[in-house]
């Protein structure tokens, strides 16, 4: 299984594309996203975890289905132009009829466990921050 870094720094390449093929910037994105934009660079360099819940909104703004964003980023959807350039992790493509394989399977899984832990800190940190201090 590919590591969970690579899989991440994938994802954020492939939203570089989609912020790119839609003509927009990543400032505009997060004007629309009522964010600050280094939170949104720092999102699509990599350095900020991706949570599913961020991804779905990112994904929503920009137009773009998370099943076609996942289809893509693990090679699922054909090149553009009718070409079948390798997939970003190496692989060719596989064909729309062929089954998903478990290794593929597998980097999905991972990939969700990753943001399911970071939805995980995220709300342990929001829920930190919530309770009063208690002097000892």
């Amino acid at each position: 299984m590919a590591s969970m870094l690579g899989v991440e720094e994938r994802a954020a390449a492939l939203l570089r594309e989609l912020i790119a093929e839609r003509g927009t910037t990543a400032v505009e994105l997060a004007s629309r996203l009522g964010l600050e934009p280094a939170a949104v660079e720092r999102l699509l360099g990599g350095r900020e975890p991706l949570e599913l819940t961020r991804l779905e909104r990112v994904l929503e703004v920009l137009g773009a289905s998370p099943a076609a964003f996942f289809a893509r980023l693990y090679g699922g959807e054909p090149a553009p132009a009718g070409g079948s350039a390798p997939a970003a992790g190496g692989a060719a493509p596989a064909a729309p009829d062929e089954p998903i394989t478990r290794r593929e399977v597998e980097e999905v899984l991972g990939t969700l466990r990753s943001m399911i832990d970071g939805m995980v800190r995220m709300l342990d940190a929001e829920r930190e921050a919530a309770e009063p201090r208690r002097e000892p």
